[in-house]
């Protein structure tokens, strides 16, 4: 979308690199939302944060507050899995339990950003691909401090391993090797025998964005 990308302490500070090279810049815990607002006066037409639920809490709210009462408007994405997954999956204030596992009140992400004063607030879910890229594109065209709330648990919780799941797999009835799966970049997706695309059963995590790509329906869980 050529726009300036502020990125933040976590996971997603790995998008940076390629093949995705989805992030510029990253400098210290929860300094994603003050960079964008200071890109943007500094004169890039559109800037993005991106933060994780745990670093927003950490360190994020004060930028936002402060986005807000100078009238920013920058697009924030809050990365909310969940976890603070980059350090070992901690829990957090955004969790319904504390760390020793007791039921707690849980921080809800929507209504601390609407007190804020953000007018624009949106939930999505991660795996919705065009849903969020339709939402992203919205928040950006928004006149003033715009957040998106991307939803979707971190696959490395417990949870998420334990479950029962159904991987992928591709059907060459189907398949005319376009090569749009290789574009979700997903590392469960390989170049198999005679030069066609296959998918790891070990690696898969059946998220869907691979079926979102494929123009031929051609990937499906046997």
């Amino acid at each position: 979308l050529k726009v300036h990308v502020t990125g933040d302490i976590g996971c997603y500070t790995m998008g940076a690199l390629p093949p995705y090279e989805a992030s510029h810049t990253t400098f210290s815990m929860g300094s994603s939302i003050g960079n964008a607002f200071g890109f943007r006066r500094a004169g890039h037409d559109n800037t993005v944060a991106i933060i994780g639920d745990g670093t927003f809490i950490h360190g994020g709210i004060p930028s936002l507050i402060d986005t807000v009462h100078n009238r920013g408007d920058s697009t924030i994405l809050i990365l909310d899995n969940s976890t603070t997954g980059m350090t070992g999956g901690q829990s957090h204030p955004g969790l319904d339990h504390t760390l020793q596992g007791h039921p707690t009140t849980k921080l809800n992400f929507e209504k601390l950003v609407q007190a804020i004063g953000v007018e624009f607030v949106k939930v999505v879910d991660a795996w919705e691909r065009k849903t969020l890229i339709k939402t992203i594109r919205e928040a950006m065209r928004f006149e003033g401090p715009a957040v998106v709330i991307v939803r979707g648990p971190c696959q490395l919780t417990p949870q998420m391993r334990q479950r029962k799941l159904t991987p992928f797999s591709i059907d060459y009835n189907l398949c005319t090797n376009c090569g749009a799966c290789y574009r979700t970049h997903c590392p469960a997706i390989v170049e198999g025998e005679k030069g066609l695309p296959t998918i790891l059963a070990s690696d898969c995590v059946a998220c869907t964005i691979c079926v979102e790509y494929c123009p031929e329906d051609a990937i499906l869980q046997f």
